[in-house]
C-alpha cells in the first residue's frame, strides 16, 4: 500500500498537473490514489474513485469478509465501527498519514487525520 501510493504521490501529481495544463481533464482513480484526490482539492480537477475490490467499501451493517478483518453479520454495528476505528488509528493513520500530510503542507493545505 506504501509504496504504491506514497513514493509515487509526488510523480502522479505532476502527471496529473501536467495533463491538465495541455486541456481539460478529468480524474478517475482507486482509492487509495491520494495524488489524484490532491489534485481534485488543489486544481479542481473533476474527479471520481473507482471500486475494484468491495474490501474498500466499508459498512458497518453489511460488511464486506476480508482477510484482515472478519466481521460477520451477527456483530453488533457498534462493535463493527470500533473495528473500523481501530484499524484507522494502529494501521492506516500511522503509515500513511505522515508522507500524506507532509505533501500537503507542501501544496498549502491542512494536515488530514481519518484517511478512510
Amino acid at each position: 500500500m506504501v509504496w504504491a501510493s506514497l513514493e509515487s504521490m509526488h510523480e502522479t501529481y505532476e502527471q496529473i498537473q501536467r495533463l491538465n495544463a495541455i486541456g481539460r481533464t478529468c480524474i478517475v482513480s482507486p482509492v487509495w490514489s491520494f495524488a489524484a484526490r490532491l489534485a481534485n482539492e488543489t486544481l479542481q480537477i473533476p474527479h471520481a474513485n473507482f471500486v475494484i475490490n468491495s474490501m474498500v467499501l466499508r459498512s458497518a451493517y453489511d460488511s464486506p469478509s476480508t482477510p484482515m478483518m472478519y466481521l460477520p453479520s451477527w456483530m453488533p454495528r457498534w462493535m463493527k465501527r470500533y473495528h473500523y476505528w481501530w484499524a484507522d488509528f494502529l494501521v492506516i493513520d500511522p503509515v500513511l498519514r505522515p508522507g500524506l500530510n507532509r505533501f500537503r503542507k507542501e501544496l498549502g493545505l491542512k494536515p488530514v487525520r481519518r484517511l478512510m
